[in-house]
């Protein structure tokens, strides 16, 4: 070997050598450093041991779970099983259905990608959910956007604008038909070899036979890929969306066990070095939602307010990309619209045509369900205990608003109202969606 090369190799082992002892003597002190913590992640056996816990607790908190009970008392199917497992399981069967194009095509948008594995997160503590994931993007924000749906932007009510002043740091999209499509078209075709290829959800959506139903699909699918904050056309702000659920007032009913086997989990798959993260329940909402009506099941007083007891507010809601809820109410409807199909082939779809169906299908109704079926698998927690609410409440990663909050009344700007008050709704469109639909078609 020449000598010059021999000596250079020496050098280059030498410096190596110096900076992996310097890293050594330094680790240790960085570890403790609050700016650059370090500390070990649990194997996987550890975090499959967390998991058989979180699933014990929530089987101890859910002991008393009665579907039957829950469906005639306040008119919601929460589905054959709420434990933990099961809850998980389903997470996986959706984002396997409804994107499966995910797992089989390179070209999905980055968005779309990352809201699919940050819903199937849910199903391991929300372990995977940090390793670059949408939740902790933004120094975990939710992400500062507003969306809004209107035949005719032109035609947008002047209430709306107050979301524009309170909230000049949001960014506002008003989606008519032809944004919307060109929006779902950048998300739902994925690029092919034989060119651009529908995929199976953007049939599913332009297979729904009323423009409500697809405005209601649309919401979903945009919170979830997108994040931020989905309002109705014929809303108004009450109070700036970074004064809502202020910390002064709004209580924390996370069960102490599933929030600490929770914390544990979220270091599961982290580099070494990385900040510790901040514990769910203290990080900002993933989800942000209000309740509609009662979920007092003995004086059945919600019968008079909504479609079903314990109905979320579906005009106004917020979230980051790619929480479970959404993800389940995606995949719910996409099994409804199979079952319409069904129907569809063989002439009979005058059942699912009818204005109350919209709410099973698409609306509040299959949104409440997944809502409360998300809390009480995930965090073992019964919602009926939300009924006397006065004030915001936070289960883990969910926030939530008493009955009310959402449904302001007064929409004027100069009027003082609660600070939990924080949403004015004027339904502008409630008639104009249920309007009869004419003989023979499909079309409103």
């Amino acid at each position: 070997m020449n000598p010059r090369v021999f000596r250079l190799r020496l050098r280059v082992g030498a410096l190596i050598g110096a900076i992996t002892l310097w890293y050594q003597i330094l680790l240790p002190w960085l570890g403790s450093n609050s700016t650059a913590q370090t500390f070990l992640t649990p194997s996987q056996s550890e975090l499959d041991d967390l998991l058989v816990q979180a699933s014990a607790r929530v089987d101890e908190l859910i002991a008393d779970f009665d579907r039957e009970q829950i469906f005639n008392t306040l008119g919601l199917d929460l589905g054959p099983s709420v434990t933990f497992n099961d809850y998980a399981a389903s997470l996986n069967h959706a984002a396997d259905d409804a994107f499966s194009f995910v797992d089989t095509s390179r070209r999905v948008s980055k968005s779309v990608r990352r809201a699919v594995q940050t819903a199937r997160s849910a199903a391991t503590l929300h372990s995977n959910s940090y390793n670059g994931s949408s939740y902790e993007s933004n120094g975990g924000l939710m992400p500062h956007r507003i969306g809004s749906t209107i035949k005719n932007i032109s035609e947008m009510p002047e209430q709306f604008q107050a979301w524009r002043t309170l909230n000049p740091d949001w960014e506002v999209t008003l989606f008519d038909d032809d944004v919307m499509e060109e929006w779902l078209h950048t998300r739902l075709i994925v690029p092919g070899a034989f060119g651009a290829q529908r995929t199976a959800l953007l049939e599913a959506y332009d297979r729904l036979p009323r423009p409500i139903l697809k405005s209601d699909f649309f919401r979903y699918l945009l919170v979830f890929f997108d994040g931020g904050l989905y309002t109705d056309s014929d809303t108004s702000c009450i109070h700036a969306i970074s004064e809502w659920g202020n910390k002064g007032t709004t209580q924390d009913w996370t069960d102490p066990t599933l929030l600490a086997l929770t914390n544990q989990a979220q270091s599961w798959g982290r580099p070494r070095g990385s900040p510790r993260p901040i514990p769910i329940n203290e990080a900002p909402p993933a989800l942000i939602i209000s309740l509609e009506s009662s979920v007092q099941t003995t004086s059945f007083a919600w019968q008079e307010q909504a479609n079903t007891g314990g109905q979320v507010v579906q005009w106004t809601f917020g979230g980051k990309p790619g929480h479970p809820v959404l993800l389940d109410v995606i995949q719910r409807i996409i099994e409804v619209s199979r079952e319409v199909d069904e129907l569809r082939a063989n002439g009979d779809m005058e059942t699912w045509m009818r204005d109350e169906y919209v709410f099973f299908w698409t609306g509040p109704t299959v949104w409440s369900s997944a809502v409360w079926r998300y809390l009480w698998a995930r965090w073992g927690f019964d919602f009926r205990r939300l009924n006397e609410i006065t004030h915001p409440v936070r289960i883990g990663d969910v926030l939530i608003f008493p009955y009310a909050s959402f449904q302001a009344t007064f929409s004027e700007l100069n009027v003082e109202q609660p600070l939990e008050t924080c949403v004015w709704h004027g339904a502008f469109g409630f008639q104009r969606w249920r309007t009869p639909i004419p003989s023979g078609s499909e079309e409103l």
